[in-house]
C-alpha cells in the first residue's frame, strides 16, 4: 500500500470528506425535512378511499328513467366499484403502464434511471412514472414545475403508505384521462365501444390501456394506426408478463381494432328539453349544486314523444324545404334595397375538378371516414362532388362511390322565391355544374323520387341505388307537447337541429301567432258576465263586414277578401274571419283582453290595440301552448314543469312536482302527493262550462273548419250518436281533437296549437330572420298543421280514446248556422251555458231581420 494512504495528510482529507458527507447528508434530511412538511400540508389527505370525492356532476333522466344527459364542470367521469373492473383490463394498465406496481413503494427509482438512460442514449422520452405517480397527478395537478413533482412524489409515497394496491388501482382505474373527454375505463369504454367495461374483449382492454400516454395521438377514432400500435404493446407486455396465453395473444393481435363510438348523450336524446333544463338547475340551484356537488334530476320529458316529435319537425321541415326550391345564395335573395340578405347555401362550395379533385377526396376522407359502395346507407346526408352534368342526369361522388341523380328528382330544385311560383326544373344543368359539392342521399327504393319522408326505409341498399338531392332547410320548426293535467312537458323541439342552432324557438322566440291568438279572446267574451247572461254565445250574430277601427283607422280584411255578411259567433271562428273578431274584442274591451289573456298564462306583453285579436303581439309557443291547456284542462291552470324530482348528492328530495297518480313513483309517495294536491288551492282561471264550450267550438274548427286535415286518425269502435246525442248504433269514430290555425301577413309565421283530451301540443314554423316569408300560401294549416298531426297521430295511438266529461249547466242544442236559432230538423250542435241557449225556433219565425231574434248581432 503507497505511503501516501497511510499518511495523516490522507487521513485528513478523508475526515474532511466524511464529515462534508455528512454534513450534506443531514442539510439533505433537513431540506428533505423541510420540503416534506412545506408541501404535504398542500397535497389532499386521501388516507382511504372514502376521501376520494370526485365532482360527480349532474345525471338527468327521462320520465321512464332513461339517461338523457349528463353534466360536468370539466371532466366527464363515471365511477364503478373495483370487482366490476374485469382482472384482464386491470393487469392490461399495469402491463403498459407500470410492471413493477405490486413491488414498489410509490416510486420507482429503477424506473427512473431506465428512462433518463433511454433519453440520453436514444433521445426517445420514456415515461418514470408510476401508476401511483400518475394517479397522484390528478390531484396535485400537471403543471412542469419543481414544486409540483415534489408533491407528486409525497402524495404518492402517501397513498402507498395508506391504501392497498387494489385501492389505488380502483382510484386510479377511475380518474386516468383517456382521450376524447372521458375520465375513467368506464366513460372510456362507453365513448369509444359503447359497452360496459365487463363487455369489454382483451384487445379493446389493451386499446385503452395504451391510451394513457397518448390520450389524443393513441386515439383509436382519431388515429387508430398509432392506437393500434399502442394495443400491441400492451398486449407484447401482458404475454410477457404472463397475463394472457400465447393463445389469446395471437388471437387478440389478429384483430382489428373496431370502434363503436358513443354518440354524445346530450344531443342523441333530448338536447333542447335538457338544455331547458340544464338553465334551470343552474338559475334555482347555483353553479356548484349543478357541476360539482352533482344532483340526479328527474324529468318529465317522454323519448317516445321525443323521437315522434323530432321526426314530425324533421320530415315537415324537409317537405317545406323542398316546396320552397333550391336556395342557391345570392341570386336567391332579395334584391339591394330589401329585407333580408340571402344566405349562401347551395353548392356548398366548388372545386376545381382539375386542380383540387385528389386534395378534395383525400380530405374528404380524413373528415369523414371512407365511404364505400358497402357502407353507404341510406337516409344519410352526405357530401359529393358534381363530376359530369347532362341534360337529364348527373355523375356525383361520395368518396369511393360515384352515382348518378337524376332530372325527375329535381323538380322541385327550382330557384327559391317569395312568391312561389311553382315552376319546374327542366335541365340538370339548371341547378348545379362540374365541380360543385352538394349534398345527396342514397336510395334504392321504386317510386321513391318524389317521396319526402324517409323515415321507414331500410337502411341497407341494394347494388342499384341512385342519388337524390338534399339540402339543409332555411326555415325552422319547434313544437312544445304538454299533459294539460299534469302540467308535465312531454317532448320540446325547439329548432329543426340542434346541433346547427341551440336557440330554443319555443320558449325564448317571440313571434306573431296569427289567428291561433283568436280562442283566448273568443273564450273570455263567452265567459264574461256569466252563465245566464253572457256577452255572447256560440250562436250570436256577429257581422261579417268591413270596420274601420277609430283613432288608429285600422281596416282589417279576412284572408279571402271577401265578407259573407251575418255570421255566428261558431261560424266566425271556425273559419278564421277577422272583421268579426275585431268587433268581438271590440264588445269585450282591450283591458278586460289583456287582463284575461295573462290569467291564461300570457306573459309576453300584449299591446293594447286591436290588432292583437289577430295576433299583432308577439308570444312564444311554450306561452301560447300554456294558455290553450287551460281547455282540455276544464279551466284549471296548468302547473307546467319539466322538473319531476330533484335529488341531491345524498339522495335527499330537494324538489318535487310528481303529481299522485304518477306510475314511476311508490305507493308511499303516492300518498303523500295525494295529500298535498288535496291541499293545494287549484286556480280556476275559466269555469268549467265555459272551457267546456271553447273545446266544442276548436273540436269543430278541425272537423268543419281551418283546420280540417287535423281530423280522421285513430279511429276507434265506438257507439255513434245522432245530433240530439242518443247512443245510436256501434261504428267507428275518430279521436276528439281541437286546435286553431294561425297565419301572419305575408306567410312569415305559420301556427298550430292543438289538443286532445290527453295532450296539448303548440307548433311554430318560420324563419329566423323575421322579415323572410315562408313562401306563398304557406299557412298555418299548410305548413304547422301537418307536422303536429304527424307527431300527435303516431302518439295517441299509445293511449285509450277519451272525451270531455260535460259539465253541469251545459246544455246542447241544434242550431242553424245561418241564423244562431234553434233548428228542430237539422242544424250543428252547438253547447250553451244553461239558461243562455237560444229557444225559439227558426222553423217558427220569419228570420228575415236576425236582429229581432234573441241573438243580438254586433
Amino acid at each position: 500500500m503507497p505511503k501516501f494512504f497511510k499518511s495523516p495528510k490522507f487521513r485528513k482529507i478523508c475526515k474532511i470528506i466524511l464529515r462534508s458527507a455528512a454534513a450534506l447528508f443531514i442539510i439533505g434530511v433537513i431540506v428533505c425535512t423541510v420540503l416534506y412538511f412545506k408541501f404535504k400540508s398542500e397535497i389532499p389527505a386521501i388516507n382511504t378511499v372514502s376521501d376520494y370525492k370526485p365532482d360527480a356532476g349532474t345525471k338527468v333522466y327521462s320520465y321512464d328513467g332513461e339517461l338523457i344527459a349528463e353534466f360536468y364542470h370539466e371532466n366527464r367521469r363515471i365511477i364503478i366499484p373495483y370487482d366490476k373492473i374485469p382482472e384482464k383490463l386491470r393487469l392490461a394498465f399495469v402491463a403498459g403502464e407500470d410492471s413493477s406496481f405490486y413491488t414498489h413503494h410509490g416510486i420507482d427509482p429503477l424506473g427512473i434511471i431506465r428512462a433518463a438512460f433511454k433519453y440520453m442514449t436514444t433521445g426517445i422520452k420514456q415515461g418514470g412514472s408510476t401508476i401511483t405517480q400518475q394517479l397522484s397527478k390528478s390531484f396535485v395537478g400537471t403543471e412542469r414545475t419543481f414544486s409540483r413533482k415534489i408533491k407528486d412524489m409525497i402524495l404518492a409515497m402517501e397513498l402507498e403508505k395508506h391504501l392497498s394496491k387494489e385501492e389505488i388501482l380502483y382510484l386510479y382505474l377511475n380518474e386516468v384521462y383517456l382521450g376524447s373527454g372521458a375520465y375513467g375505463v368506464e366513460a372510456a369504454s362507453r365513448k369509444y365501444f359503447s359497452k360496459h367495461v365487463w363487455e369489454l374483449e382483451i384487445d379493446e382492454m389493451a386499446v385503452l390501456a395504451g391510451l394513457p400516454k397518448f390520450p389524443s395521438a393513441a386515439s383509436p377514432i382519431l388515429n387508430p394506426d398509432k392506437a393500434l400500435r399502442r394495443r400491441n404493446y400492451v398486449l407484447k407486455r401482458m404475454f410477457e408478463d404472463k397475463y394472457i396465453t400465447k393463445a389469446e395473444y395471437e388471437a387478440a393481435l389478429e384483430k382489428p381494432i373496431k370502434t363503436n363510438p358513443q354518440k354524445e348523450l346530450f344531443l342523441d336524446k333530448a338536447p333542447y328539453f335538457s338544455e331547458k333544463v340544464r338553465r334551470y338547475l343552474l338559475d334555482k340551484y347555483g353553479f356548484d349544486k349543478l357541476y360539482k356537488e352533482g344532483m340526479t334530476v328527474q324529468t318529465t320529458v317522454d323519448m317516445r314523444a321525443t323521437q315522434y316529435a323530432h321526426e314530425a319537425v324533421f320530415y315537415g321541415i324537409r317537405e317545406l324545404s323542398k316546396r320552397q326550391g333550391y336556395v342557391r345564395g345570392e341570386e336567391d335573395s332579395y334584391k339591394k334595397g330589401d329585407k333580408f340578405g340571402g344566405e349562401v347555401t347551395n353548392p356548398l362550395y366548388s372545386i376545381n375538378l382539375k386542380k383540387d379533385l385528389d386534395t378534395y377526396l383525400a380530405r374528404h376522407e380524413k373528415v369523414f371516414g371512407k365511404i364505400t359502395e358497402d357502407s353507404i346507407q341510406s337516409g344519410i346526408y352526405y357530401q359529393g362532388v358534381v363530376i359530369e352534368t347532362k341534360e337529364k342526369s348527373a355523375l356525383v361522388q361520395v368518396g369511393e362511390v360515384k352515382r348518378d341523380i337524376y332530372l325527375e328528382d329535381l323538380a322541385w330544385a327550382r330557384p327559391w322565391s317569395p312568391t312561389g311560383s311553382y315552376s319546374v326544373v327542366k335541365s340538370v344543368k339548371e341547378v348545379f355544374k362540374p365541380g360543385d359539392v352538394i349534398l345527396v342521399r342514397a336510395t334504392d327504393k321504386a317510386g321513391t323520387r318524389d317521396q319526402y319522408d324517409f323515415r321507414n326505409y331500410n337502411k341497407e341498399l341494394g347494388k342499384d341505388f341512385y342519388f337524390v338531392l338534399e339540402q339543409i332547410p332555411s326555415s325552422q320548426a319547434a313544437i312544445i307537447v304538454k299533459d294539460p293535467y299534469s302540467g308535465y312537458v312531454k317532448a320540446l323541439m325547439g329548432g329543426y337541429d340542434f346541433e346547427i342552432s341551440e336557440f330554443d324557438r319555443t320558449t325564448q322566440a317571440c313571434r306573431q301567432p296569427g289567428s291561433s291568438i283568436k280562442p283566448i279572446f273568443y273564450t273570455l267574451a263567452l265567459e264574461k258576465h256569466g252563465a245566464k247572461q253572457p256577452l255572447l254565445t256560440p250562436a250570436t250574430m256577429v257581422l261579417d263586414a268591413p270596420v274601420t277601427v277609430t283613432d288608429t283607422n285600422f281596416k282589417p280584411a279576412n284572408f279571402e277578401n271577401t265578407f259573407k255578411g251575418e255570421v255566428t259567433v261558431w261560424e266566425a271562428l271556425i273559419h278564421s274571419m277577422n272583421t268579426p273578431a275585431i268587433r268581438v274584442l271590440q264588445k269585450l274591451g282591450l283591458r278586460d283582453a289583456i287582463d284575461g289573456a295573462k290569467a291564461l298564462g300570457i306573459k309576453s306583453e300584449i299591446k293594447p290595440e286591436f290588432g292583437s285579436m289577430l295576433g299583432s303581439s308577439c308570444l312564444t309557443i311554450d306561452e301560447l301552448t300554456d294558455a290553450y291547456a287551460h281547455f282540455p284542462n276544464m279551466g284549471r291552470a296548468p302547473h307546467t314543469t319539466y322538473i319531476r324530482k330533484v335529488y341531491d348528492k345524498n339522495g335527499n328530495v330537494l324538489e318535487d312536482n310528481t303529481v299522485f297518480y304518477d306510475p314511476y313513483i311508490s305507493a308511499a309517495a303516492k300518498m303523500d302527493r295525494l295529500l298535498y294536491f288535496a291541499k293545494r288551492e287549484e286556480n280556476q282561471v275559466l269555469t268549467p262550462q265555459t272551457a267546456y264550450i271553447t273545446n266544442k267550438i276548436l273540436e269543430d274548427v278541425v272537423n268543419r273548419g281551418t283546420a280540417a286535415s287535423a281530423r280522421g286518425f285513430n279511429h276507434y269502435k265506438c257507439k255513434k250518436s245522432n245530433l240530439n246525442e242518443e247512443e245510436g248504433e256501434e261504428g267507428t269514430c275518430s279521436r276528439h281533437v281541437a286546435g286553431k290555425t294561425g297565419t301572419t301577413n305575408d306567410y312569415f309565421d305559420a301556427w298550430f296549437i292543438g289538443y286532445s283530451p290527453n295532450f296539448v301540443a303548440g307548433v311554430w314554423v318560420g324563419n329566423d330572420q323575421h322579415g323572410r316569408p315562408l313562401g306563398k300560401v304557406e299557412t298555418g294549416s299548410k305548413t304547422a298543421l301537418p307536422i303536429w298531426r304527424d307527431f300527435m297521430e303516431r302518439y295517441l295511438k299509445n293511449f285509450p280514446p277519451t272525451d270531455y266529461e260535460i259539465p253541469p249547466n251545459v246544455v246542447g242544442r241544434n242550431i242553424d248556422p245561418k241564423t244562431g236559432l234553434v233548428s228542430d230538423k237539422e242544424g250543428v250542435r252547438m253547447y250553451f251555458h244553461s239558461g243562455s241557449e237560444p229557444t225559439t225556433s227558426v222553423e217558427e219565425k220569419d228570420v228575415a231581420d236576425p236582429t229581432q231574434g234573441e241573438e243580438g248581432l254586433f
